[in-house]
């Protein structure tokens, strides 16, 4: 038994709770009959009914009907109906006729003439919309940012994930800076609040952030902790405090407070030293080469900062001295540069001076003189 296979699609979107169905129909050839199958989907939500229409005469106009029921004036679909691109009406749905199988291809061009071009494939996928996506609301500043995201991305909301690689790599790792409060325009700090000394650590496993205030008798501040251990976000953004926002010298701004971070412990300094891609201002070498770069043309200028700032002729100058002779000098230098000029040309004494005459040599690759 010979038949024709043809792969058709009928958009019903247009009414109501309508789709895009696909349907196969099966043309007999030995009596010109029609049989109409039903393609269901894999969790489509439509009950397993494949066949749409029994096989029989498929009439090709509506059928009319009187008193005693449907009359025989009708005609019916031939075998020249079925064509690809074509709509075809199976009893008032138009069905759009987009592909065969590979005998009725061959039997549409052998012996319906078709050409080639008439029986190829008609591409009816249509581009996938993507779902909407609800906006996440602007964070209200309660909880932490990921905790916020989580109860707007599920019903029942879960923990958020951490990063197990980062907390087992960085575990106890923790940069200890000292620091003071730091005025602003149009937030003025008391004397007492000037005088504040604390403690501000970051907690590298989970990037958090710690502040310790430590008692000072008569100082009439209790001391102890300021701020609890937590995920601080850059001022005015949802991105957290990194790494590389801390070192001697900068000003960080911890829920409207600025905090100016004076110095640091060895740990702390030997670890930035270590990482140079994330401090560079701990790099020796990178601070020689800016060093160079600055200074050239400047020996003279530069001789005369230090002879200022050496007025008692030691020939050894400390990290205050040493960052006013440059700053006099017009170099602009910070504070964890010149820290680092300090651990690498101090020497052994723990003094923390270094030789001017080593200095220069390092920089200039000339005596002082």
């Amino acid at each position: 038994m010979q038949v024709l296979r043809f792969f058709a699609l009928w958009d019903d979107r247009a009414s109501l709770c309508g789709d895009r169905r696909p349907f196969v129909i099966n043309f007999y050839l030995a009596d010109d009959t029609v049989e109409v199958l039903e393609v269901n989907g894999p969790n489509c939500g439509r009950d397993p009914f494949p066949v749409f229409c029994k096989r029989g005469p498929l009439p090709n106009r509506p059928i009319e009907v009187d008193a005693l029921g449907p009359t025989k004036t009708y005609t019916t679909y031939t075998v020249e109906s079925f064509k690809i691109g074509q709509y075809v009406s199976i009893f008032g749905r138009p069905m759009y006729i987009h592909d065969c199988d590979a005998f009725t291809r061959e039997y549409c061009i052998k012996s319906l003439g078709y050409t080639t071009e008439e029986c190829a494939k008609v591409n009816v996928q249509e581009p996938e919309v993507p779902l909407p996506v609800n906006p996440i609301p602007p964070w209200n500043g309660y909880g932490s940012l990921r905790d916020s995201e989580q109860n707007c991305t599920m019903l029942i909301p879960k923990a958020a994930k951490r990063d197990l690689a980062k907390m087992m790599a960085n575990n106890r790792k923790i940069l200890r800076y000292t620091g003071k409060m730091k005025e602003l325009p149009g937030r003025p700090l008391t004397n007492a609040d000037l005088d504040r000394v604390f403690v501000v650590q970051y907690f590298l496993a989970d990037d958090t952030v710690m502040i310790f205030e430590p008692p000072i008798r008569n100082s009439g501040i209790i001391g102890g902790k300021f701020l609890e251990r937590m995920e601080v976000y850059r001022e005015g953004t949802t991105e957290l405090l990194q790494p590389q926002d801390f070192f001697v010298g900068a000003n960080l701004m911890i829920y409207c407070r600025c905090f100016e971070l004076l110095e640091a412990d060895d740990y702390t300094y030997n670890f930035m030293e270590e990482v140079p891609n994330v401090w560079p201002m701990s790099s020796f070498e990178r601070v020689v080469k800016h060093m160079e770069a600055v200074c050239t043309g400047m020996e003279e200028s530069v001789r005369s900062a230090f002879v200022e700032v050496d007025a008692e002729g030691t020939g050894y100058v400390d990290a205050p001295q040493l960052h006013t002779a440059l700053m006099t000098a017009g170099i602009n230098i910070g504070p964890q540069e010149v820290i680092t000029i300090i651990r690498k040309l101090s020497d052994a004494s723990g003094d923390g001076k270094v030789s001017v005459e080593l200095f220069f040599q390092e920089v200039f690759g000339a005596a002082f003189s």
